[in-house]
């Protein structure tokens, strides 16, 4: 059983929690959110091309 004594100040432990924080947000934002994104994609593609869109549904045009 190890004692382990932290003499970081409080503010110091509250910057690295929310420094993992962070970490695990860009970690979602990054690789879990575009990956879901790619399945809606996919969906409504199909949708569009079976024709289930009405005019509102349907996808604006690019802007280039």
């Amino acid at each position: 059983m190890g004692l382990s004594l932290d003499f970081r100040s409080p503010q110091n432990r509250e910057r690295q929690r929310l420094e993992a924080l962070v970490g695990c947000m860009q970690t979602f934002v990054g690789h879990e959110l575009p990956n879901a994104l790619v399945g809606l994609q996919g969906i409504a593609q199909l949708l569009l091309a079976q024709g289930d869109c009405n005019e509102e549904s349907r996808p604006a045009p690019a802007c280039d």
